[in-house]
């Protein structure tokens, strides 16, 4: 029988616990606390190895595990039979991830007490789990859940969710998904360790973390573009961004001119970690600044991604109101040019568990992160998802699958503007020395939709000089997927990424000018095309033929997919108030004469109707049918045909 020894060490227990916060379970701890700080109690029958066990207790306060080893070593000499001291050496290399002897050590401290230590059996089970054993990990997770001692719920829970986890990492490695990780090259990689990639859309710019010391892990920003579809050398980006402290987890905009990061332990922090930003002006980084305490807190605030325009930001934070450790939130910037107050993505995405490192893909509805809390293959693992209605609704996340992830941490990868471009890092025996940055093509089943890009200009017709404009682009499909911007800056220039899924109807708008509307059918691949938009000064008899307007065959009623559009002709009328227009309607030749001039007249009644819903004063507004008198092309051809099938606006009067 094992006498009882007693030890006090309960006021140094909360330190003991820091310690230990890396580790992802620590119930054995606190069951191991409870018996020194409230029973006084060791199973040992030597005072000497009781003495050598609390010494070691102490030093991992002192963060000093190495003595930490040398004492229980000495205490398990002395007494093979200590149970605790072989559990908490084996919790010691289970913090440094030597998983095969953390599973040796818990072994030796079960076997001394079976009875009295049954809920090791869970961790014995988990660390397996962890190693990527995932037959063994079952076969003792089963054995903790059947036993027939009282378990902790909350363990038990963890066991039956680890089960799973175990038979989806056993088919997953039965399964594997193509991956073919290809070094980015001697201009990107060093012996040093590079991570954290980000790319701009079309892969020309990369921006990415490189740890400065071995020792001291000092990070900065570097960054490098393509010559002839190679990557020139990596500069340090400089003061603008680089400090005497840590920068990390950049997110970049599609067009490569805004970035977010995070920083810790900085003056003008608000918590530990907090989230900056700064803009790119031509090759030059403007210094930025620290994003407020809207976005910020006093909690720990980190790992951003935003959206391909930089409006929406998502970043990860275990401040209060989220479902249970770190969890993914989401902001976006007002029309006033201020972040919103941050919203949980919610149960969808988010766990009790971690997720972290998000990445939201060009297209605008296709999210990755990385979590320990969706059936995995051990640790963290990357996982797809897709937006289903708003930020709170996601599709349920997929786990992007084996060999990208496996029994280690995966953490987090970017997607460029082609869908299929993955980049991440990776710490390989083929690298240059350390952790380096790979790419590889993505599994078809885990892509995002493919994006689209659409830059352009909007000018002065006669001018040619760069006119202030609001711009827009409408899926004809769904009105609330629309993208608008305002070109403020001195070119006219104006870009938009979204998904390659739609129709879309672009529109300019300018005080003092004609609307400017054009149908886009996004390119099969994205595009580099700059497309030059120009705009003409509203003048009186100037007519304007209506885009994108749909009407049944010989039906008057305006059909959904004419909204976008109309939408900007209220626009343009409240933009102008001074202007009185007719709406005219015009059919082609088939048929009856007069019933097409009826057809005609109603049509154009019905965008009047409409104008005067959204509150445009029918004093400004008239309409007229012209049927099929005055043709704008043959009617002789169904694309002539089709031309004149039109509604127009003509402009009455400017005053």
């Amino acid at each position: 029988m094992a006498c009882w020894y007693m030890i006090v060490v309960f006021p140094h227990f909360y330190n003991i616990l820091k310690f230990f916060m890396k580790n992802i379970l620590l119930f054995f701890l606190v069951l191991l606390a409870y018996q020194v700080a409230y029973s006084q109690k060791l199973y040992t029958k030597s005072d000497k190895a009781a003495r050598m066990y609390t010494e070691a207790y102490l030093a991992l306060e002192r963060n000093d595990g190495e003595t930490a080893k040398i004492l229980l070593d000495k205490a398990l000499k002395i007494d093979s039979a200590f149970a605790e001291a072989w559990l908490l050496k084996a919790e010691i290399y289970r913090e440094k991830q030597d998983l095969k002897s953390a599973i040796i050590f818990y072994k030796k401290g079960y076997q001394c007490n079976p009875r009295i230590f049954f809920e090791v059996m869970y961790y014995i089970a988990d660390s397996y789990y962890l190693d990527g054993n995932y037959a063994e990990a079952m076969r003792w997770f089963d054995g903790y859940l059947q036993s027939e001692f009282d378990k902790s719920a909350a363990l038990a829970e963890k066991a039956k969710y680890k089960m799973k986890s175990c038979i989806f990492a056993n088919h997953a490695v039965k399964n594997p998904v193509p991956f073919e990780p290809k070094n980015l090259g001697k201009m990107i990689n060093t012996l040093q360790d590079e991570y954290s990639p980000v790319v701009d859309f079309d892969q020309n710019l990369i921006i990415f973390s490189r740890a400065q010391v071995a020792d001291a892990k000092m990070e900065d920003f570097y960054t490098s573009v393509k010559s002839e579809n190679e990557w020139i050398s990596a500069k340090n980006m400089g003061y603008t961004l680089n400090t005497e402290g840590n920068e990390g987890s950049p997110a970049l905009n599609a067009s490569g001119d805004f970035i977010v990061y995070a920083a810790c332990n900085r003056s003008d922090g608000l918590g530990r970690c907090d989230l900056y930003w700064a803009y790119r002006r031509d090759t030059l980084w403007a210094r930025g600044g620290n994003m407020g305490n809207m976005v910020n807190s006093v909690y720990w605030d980190s790992h951003p991604a935003l959206t391909a325009d930089g409006k929406r930001i998502f970043f990860v934070s275990n401040r209060p109101g989220g479902k249970g450790g770190m969890d993914i939130w989401t902001s976006a910037l007002d029309e006033d040019g201020k972040w919103t107050s941050p919203a949980n993505l919610g149960d969808s995405i988010n766990t009790s568990a971690d997720e972290m490192y998000p990445f939201m893909h060009a297209d605008g509805k296709t999210l990755y992160f990385s979590s320990d809390g969706w059936p995995g293959m051990g640790q963290k693992d990357i996982f797809f998802t897709q937006m289903k209605n708003g930020y709170s609704n996601w599709k349920t996340p997929v786990n992007i699958g084996y060999p990208i992830n496996t029994a280690s941490s995966e953490t987090g990868i970017v997607i460029a503007g082609d869908a299929h471009t993955a980049y991440f890092a990776s710490s390989r025996a083929e690298g240059f020395g350390g952790i380096d940055i790979y790419s590889f093509d993505l599994p078809i089943h885990v892509r995002p939709k493919l994006a689209f890009k659409y830059i352009g200009l909007a000018l002065d017709k006669n001018t040619e000089k760069p006119v202030y404009a609001l711009v827009s682009l409408v899926s004809i499909e769904d009105s609330s997927n629309t993208f608008t911007t305002v070109n403020r800056n001195a070119t006219g220039k104006f870009d938009f990424y979204g998904a390659n899924d739609s129709l879309y109807l672009l529109s300019i708008l300018s005080v003092g000018y004609m609307p400017y509307q054009k149908l886009v059918v996004p390119d099969t691949l994205h595009s580099t095309v700059l497309h030059l938009h120009m705009l003409s000064k509203i003048t009186k008899n100037q007519q304007y033929v209506i885009p994108a307007l749909y009407f049944d065959t010989d039906k008057f009623e305006l059909k959904s997919e004419s909204y976008a559009s109309l939408n900007t002709l209220v626009s343009f009328m409240e933009l102008n108030p001074g202007v009185s227009i007719e709406i005219s309607g015009h059919t082609d030749n088939t048929g009856n004469a007069a019933s097409n001039a009826v057809l005609s007249e109603n049509r154009a009644k019905s965008v009047v109707q409409y104008l005067q819903t959204y509150g445009i004063s029918a004093a400004r507004l008239t309409y007229k049918g012209y049927g099929s008198a005055k043709p704008i092309d043959s009617n002789t051809s169904s694309e002539g045909k089709a031309r004149n099938r039109r509604t127009e606006i003509l402009i009455i009067s400017t005053e």
